[in-house]
């Protein structure tokens, strides 16, 4: 079962990599290196490997399940139509495609509650990545150093890891102090959100809110202290007050090829910039302080990831 934590930590790496080959990946990576990267932490951690999951006397203690087949091995995430996943992927913001022998790149994970704790797990997945390889021909890669808030906690060769000294953390309450201003809000990958049981392409600003507040509330509840209590009523309600004074949004697709399904998969989402007047301050802080988990569907391979700028 996981263990909840009070205050709920989180802990976001940044992975420094190397290209051995040559390497012809997709514009948007966050499938590939989500793909490759599941299928490298079950090779490290798992014992049985042609068990599944779901049937898996061993779940509670893996890793991998608890990472990736969290309804495996939490009973009470079943209750829960989508329950987070405990990371979050950011991919290389270039939509470069080809890549040289000896190119760099970078990506991020962000660990949520208590797989902040398991570094070694995800340090040592992300070198057998690199020698399984990525996109069309498997390009191979070293893992050269990893960081956690600009300090260097691994480096290629060595034998240990140096802990993060200090983890942030995500507060179950929000303060309702402050005045009301405008707030500007910049979706930098596609945000995929449903509004009556349909993707919404007309963000207003209670749908967002409303979205905000699931994730708050299910990251708590499933890795944190349970859910939070707050005024969702209360918060909705104002919400709907907020008036949307700028929208250059527009509906990105884009597609990936899913091993799972078999079949080519199409993930559409907005991206672009809104701008909302008289905003309260309850609720610039409760999307800042979601920002770093993303927003909406797909989360875990880098979607609904966006910026705020307060006027």
């Amino acid at each position: 079962m996981t263990r909840r934590e009070v205050p709920l930590r989180y802990l976001q790496l940044t992975f420094f990599c190397r290209f051995t080959q040559q390497a012809h990946l997709p514009p948007y990576k966050g499938s590939t290196l989500r793909g490759a990267f599941g299928r490298a932490l079950k090779q490290v951690c798992c014992a049985l490997r042609r068990q599944d999951c779901d049937t898996c006397l061993l779940r509670s203690g893996c890793t991998y399940a608890r990472v990736f087949e969290p309804k495996s091995v939490h009973p009470g995430l079943r209750k829960l139509a989508a329950p987070p996943h405990p990371y979050v992927l950011e991919p290389p913001a270039t939509l470069q495609t080809r890549f040289v022998p000896e190119e760099r790149f970078a990506f991020n994970l962000l660990l949520v509650g208590e797989f902040s704790q398991a570094l070694p797990y995800f340090v040592y997945a992300v070198e057998r990545m690199g020698e399984g390889g990525l996109g069309k021909g498997n390009a191979q890669f070293v893992l050269e150093r990893v960081e956690a808030g600009g300090q260097v906690i691994y480096h290629r060769g060595a034998d240990t890891l140096t802990w993060p000294g200090d983890y942030p953390t995500l507060p179950d309450q929000l303060s309702d102090g402050g005045s009301s201003g405008e707030l500007s809000m910049e979706l930098t990958t596609p945000l995929r959100l449903k509004s009556a049981g349909h993707l919404s392409s007309d963000l207003q600003f209670v749908t967002l809110v409303r979205a905000a507040l699931r994730r708050f509330s299910s990251l708590h509840s499933c890795y944190g202290a349970g859910e939070p209590d707050l005024d969702y009523g209360g918060l909705l309600r104002r919400a709907e007050q907020v008036e949307r004074i700028e929208d250059t949004t527009r509906w990105h697709d884009w597609s990936r090829y899913s091993n799972r399904q078999g079949e080519e998969m199409r993930f559409g989402g907005l991206l672009g910039r809104l701008r909302f007047a008289d905003v309260p301050a309850e609720h610039r802080l409760l999307l800042e302080l979601c920002r770093p988990f993303h927003l909406g569907k797909q989360t875990t391979f880098g979607l609904g990831a966006y910026r705020l700028e307060a006027a």
